[in-house]
């Protein structure tokens, strides 16, 4: 063979093999802290999207679901998780339910998680802790042209301490919440409750606002266990152990379930957060409101300030995605091996 002929049988090798290696995601071998330096997903849409994720993990089950999500799509980069409180749940009861999907999932690179506040904010002083220092740290490679994104799935009270403590954090991020009832009405028995003033602190901040209320998650990520079992069905432990937690939780608040999805149903609220970082939700812009702090009612004085309200989602796409994105992650760690 000459030359020039085996060069390209060579190329033409190479270039077979490259096809038949799956390539592990983009973003998972990045160290998580100090925060990496990506471009906004409108500018680069192939670089990971920066995240910090607070979460009361372990009040509900829809935040395993919307952890296990994360940390499964190479598109978003999971910097750290700072951990929160609910009703007969500490931040550290929280943090460990975050341990053990981390281990679950078999993490391998440092994945810092941090649990935050044990008590909402009573008056506008900071609750500060690891958690909060740790979204600040996070937040000073950022800027408007390319903020951070703070996913919140709980109550807020870490964020909004943040924002007290650094009002110009505001123009370093962009929050994503899943919260409120419905709009314009507002209201909220969950993630807003547990900390109403630390959310007004979020709505009269500079920091770009997405909200996923209950109306639209019961709307559109409402599961039954005939759907969980298709969905997980063949997805190794971690499939069997999202599974698990579904019927548990059928099992164990059959009332709650009934009352809010319907018999033998239940919404995996969180997960809206991630499929709006991911492209499967619709949103509108509305005026930022007020909230009133003993109703939890959103109150609507003049102003020109808009948030966006995400009006739907493309629930079919975004759980065919879910089950791809475990597939990849589980063949992603069988090669690893």
């Amino acid at each position: 063979m000459t030359g020039p002929a085996l060069r390209k049988f060579s190329l033409a090798l190479l270039a077979l093999l490259a096809a038949a290696l799956p390539l592990a995601p983009r973003g998972w071998a990045v160290p998580p802290f100090p925060p990496p330096r990506p471009q906004p997903p409108a500018a680069n849409a192939a670089e990971p999207i920066p995240v910090i994720l607070t979460t009361d993990c372990g009040a509900d089950i829809d935040d395993q679901w919307a952890l296990v999500y994360l940390l499964a799509s190479p598109q978003i980069h999971l910097l750290g998780v700072v951990s929160t409180h609910a009703p007969g749940l500490a931040s550290s009861q929280s943090a460990a339910c975050v341990r053990q999907i981390v281990r679950l999932m078999r993490v391998r690179r440092p994945l810092p998680v941090f649990a935050g506040a044990n008590r909402p904010l009573q008056a506008l002083q900071p609750r500060l802790n690891a958690g909060v220092r740790f979204i600040l740290h996070s937040a000073q490679r950022f800027h408007p042209g390319r903020r951070l994104t703070v996913l919140t799935i709980g109550a807020t009270t870490d964020v909004g301490s943040a924002l007290l403590a650094a009002p110009g954090l505001a123009g370093r991020i962009r929050i994503v919440t899943m919260g409120f009832d419905r709009w314009p009405q507002g209201g909220d028995p969950w993630n807003i409750k547990n900390d109403p003033l630390a959310y007004r602190i979020i709505l009269r901040s500079a920091a770009p606002l997405a909200i996923g209320s209950t109306s639209v998650c019961k709307r559109y990520l409402t599961l039954d266990r005939a759907q969980v079992d298709r969905l997980m069905a063949g997805r190794g432990r971690i499939g069997r152990f999202l599974a698990h937690l579904f019927h548990r939780w059928l099992r164990l608040h059959p009332r709650l379930t009934t009352r809010e999805a319907g018999r033998g149903r239940w919404v995996i609220w969180d997960t809206i957060a991630v499929a709006r970082l991911l492209g499967y939700t619709r949103a509108r812009p509305v005026p930022r409101p007020g909230l009133n702090l003993r109703t939890l009612a959103f109150t609507h004085p003049p102003t020109r300030r808009r948030m966006q309200w995400i009006t739907g989602l493309d629930a079919r796409r975004m759980w065919a995605n879910y089950a791809a994105k475990l597939d990849g992650y589980r063949a992603a760690l069988r090669l690893a091996r």
